[in-house]
């Protein structure tokens, strides 16, 4: 079981850095429900306990590695509640709900086990998945795993959204201005981003609410830090407003835009770069094109709080 979980371990950590993150979730919960209610609650031989172990430990070994990436996820920021260290207060809760289940379960398992059927003596392997006891704990088990995919309710990530939806003006309008105001907020907060892109802001499922996620390039610079003047290995102020501009074409247009720091760069090592103007599309005949476009020229927008004020005066 123990070399099945670390093989889950490394495929559920690949998986979350390249799909959302609730897809790997959902798998890893509802696959190892199954198979406790298959492999091990039907199983009447030692044969089908060697599979159970195989198969439990892969699926319910990598949901562990999941938490580092669901921590991203849920620690969005939104205008009253922006924290640079949200992310790893959500990690250590999860951290926490873990070692609670761990400390927990044993005595909970134990009284489970007390329901007044016997324990198999020695030798008797087929008594395991038939003693009463253990299919209480069968029941337990499965029922527990099914319940950690339901406590979490997926975000929609706003990339995927726009494959399938196209939104009003209005809507928009109002995603970029909370957009803009929660960027500034973090600004505020000494923080640079860094990597800004349609795939990491979720919405609300009522599209009310947009919010930014994944905070694990960002770079959190001294107190009184003049943020105007902040470079990061090439990262700025001014390169999250540049990315929050391919953002917003990607949204008004529905064509993929990112605003690659590293792009027309040589083979090896590199430092983030500003993106050549003619590596971005057009924005002459598009609605707000005039402000994507000063997003895109450097130091156009003197810090994101301007960017902001030009988005309030917009009209649709």
């Amino acid at each position: 079981m123990n070399l099945a979980s670390t093989v889950g371990q490394v495929a559920f950590g690949f998986a979350s850095d390249r799909v959302n993150v609730f897809i790997p979730l959902i798998i890893s919960s509802v696959s190892t429900t199954v198979v406790v209610f298959t492999l091990w609650l039907l199983g009447t031989n030692f044969s089908s306990l060697i599979a159970f172990a195989v198969v439990y430990g892969l699926f319910a070994g990598g949901f562990n590695v999941l938490y580092a990436r669901l921590a991203t996820v849920l620690s969005t920021l939104s205008n009253n509640n922006s924290h640079a260290s949200a992310e790893l207060w959500v990690y250590g809760l999860l951290a926490f709900d873990r070692g609670l289940g761990y400390v927990i379960s044993g005595p909970v398992c134990g009284a489970i086990m007390n329901t007044g059927a016997s324990i198999p003596r020695e030798g008797e392997a087929e008594a395991i998945t038939s003693a009463t006891a253990y299919r209480y704990l069968m029941l337990f088990d499965g029922i527990a795993f099914g319940l950690r995919k339901s406590k979490l309710r997926p975000n929609l990530n706003l990339r995927d959204y726009l494959d399938q939806h196209r939104v009003s003006t209005s809507v928009q309008l109002s995603w970029f201005r909370d957009m803009a105001q929660t960027l500034a907020s973090i600004h505020d907060r000494r923080v640079i981003v860094a990597d800004i892109r349609a795939r990491n802001f979720l919405l609300a499922k009522d599209l009310s609410t947009i919010k930014f996620s994944d905070f694990t390039e960002s770079s959190l610079s001294e107190l009184d830090c003049d943020m105007q003047k902040a470079d990061d290995n090439g990262y700025s102020i001014y390169t999250d407003i540049g990315q929050l501009g391919a953002v917003m074409y990607e949204v008004i247009t529905g064509e993929k835009c990112v605003f690659d720091l590293f792009k027309g760069q040589p083979p090896g090592p590199a430092t983030a770069a500003w993106l050549r103007r003619d590596y971005l599309p057009n924005t002459e005949e598009i609605w707000l094109g005039s402000i994507i476009e000063k997003c895109w020229t450097k130091r156009a927008f003197r810090s994101c709080r301007e960017l902001s004020a030009a988005l309030d005066s917009a009209t649709i």
